[in-house]
């Protein structure tokens, strides 16, 4: 009888209220007693509840609708009015509360715009952030430096760009100076910002080692007098190799100048010596040779294959040039071959004659070798 009463009641709004109704109706039949806690008022409050949580869902999907859409609409009227330059309507739209969603469009307008320094002051001045990233993972800083625009650069850390800060490839402000042309202002703007100089990008590589990749002896010696570690970089290799490597000879001296190890191996077992020797150009050849014994490399050491210098040579000068600082042109490498018969495997008469005229032993018993040294020997004497 309770039960169907409670069905008429218009508080009685869904089938699960009427069971709780039910199952009250049937405790107070069998002489249970009253739980005040679930009776009527409590299966009204539960339904009402459910039915406001419903409606705050609906309520919420609309409002996100809402938003997306006024947020298309504030990025359409923001890019044209770029486009169109009119700034005076680029400060409004960035001084709107619907900006804050919208801050990778605005640095996405600052990177492109970076080369344009009025731009870039008004575009600060708006309030947009020199540190967020654009549409396709690029910051300002990191791109102002690549382009190699100073008063850019130095607007940029004026307004908060942290130099720290990487881009989506891992890019860091301080490797991307680096990178410019003997551009050493940026490097030291960078540097006086707080610019870690050993701070490594996503390729495990620091500003000295890029920095001697590309033959930049001007940003060595800044970097260097920062405080830039020698030591190999999270790849294992030290700057000295990859100016070695790349035969930039003025990039190496400053190296060897600042400290550098001329007897150290990076993590493939290359010795900056022999690298040096493997040069095909004999002027390159010679200048590294001459750089690295000045600063310290022993002609006879062998890199992590078992080679020295002369077991690699390429050049005439080059032997020459190692024969003068001491080299050993009977050295054996590790398998046991002299210079001569690694000149012999590579077939190049130039190097062997320049051993001959070295004082390389003419009782070489590699077979072939001798014969072919005294042929060419006695033919071009």
């Amino acid at each position: 009888m309770l039960a169907r009463q409670a069905l008429t009641g218009d508080f009685i709004l869904d089938i699960r209220t009427y069971n709780l109704v039910r199952g009250q109706a049937q405790k107070r039949l069998a002489g249970v007693p009253h739980d005040k806690r679930t009776g009527l008022l409590r299966c009204r409050r539960q339904t009402e509840r459910t039915r406001r949580r419903e409606a705050q869902g609906k309520e919420s999907e609309a409002i996100c609708q809402a938003k997306a859409h006024r947020q298309r609409a504030w990025i359409s009227w923001w890019e044209e009015a770029v486009q169109h330059e009119n700034w005076d309507a680029v400060v409004m739209l960035a001084g709107m509360p619907r900006a804050i969603q919208c801050q990778s469009t605005m640095a996405n307008t600052l990177v492109e715009r970076c080369t344009d320094k009025p731009v870039v002051a008004i575009l600060l001045d708006a309030g947009v952030n020199p540190n967020d990233l654009s549409r396709n993972g690029t910051r300002a800083l990191v791109q102002a430096c690549m382009k190699g625009h100073t008063k850019i650069v130095r607007a940029l850390l004026a307004a908060g760009a942290d130099p720290n800060l990487v881009d989506v490839s891992g890019d860091t402000p301080l490797i991307k100076a680096v990178w410019r042309r003997e551009n050493t202002e940026i490097v030291r703007q960078l540097l006086e910002a707080g610019a870690d100089v050993n701070m490594m990008d996503g390729y495990k590589r620091t500003p000295l080692t890029k920095a001697a990749w590309w033959g930049r002896s001007e940003a060595i010696q800044v970097l260097l007098q920062a405080g830039a570690q020698l030591q190999p970089d999270g790849g294992g290799l030290t700057a000295l190799i990859e100016a070695t490597l790349k035969g930039h000879v003025a990039a190496a001296s400053v190296l060897v100048d600042g400290g550098a190890a001329c007897d150290q191996c990076d993590s493939h077992g290359r010795l900056p010596l022999v690298v040096a020797a493997a040069w095909e150009d004999a002027a390159v050849a010679e200048k590294l040779i001459r750089v690295l014994v000045r600063g310290g490399a022993l002609p006879n050491a062998l890199d992590g294959s078992g080679l020295a210098a002369l077991h690699v040579v390429r050049t005439s000068g080059a032997v020459r040039a190692l024969a003068e600082v001491g080299a050993e042109v009977g050295l054996m490498d590790i398998a046991g071959r002299s210079p001569a018969r690694c000149a012999f495997d590579q077939g190049n008469r130039e190097v062997m004659q320049a051993l001959i005229e070295a004082g390389a032993d003419a009782g070489d018993n590699a077979a072939g070798v001798l014969a072919i040294m005294k042929d060419y020997h006695f033919r071009n004497q």
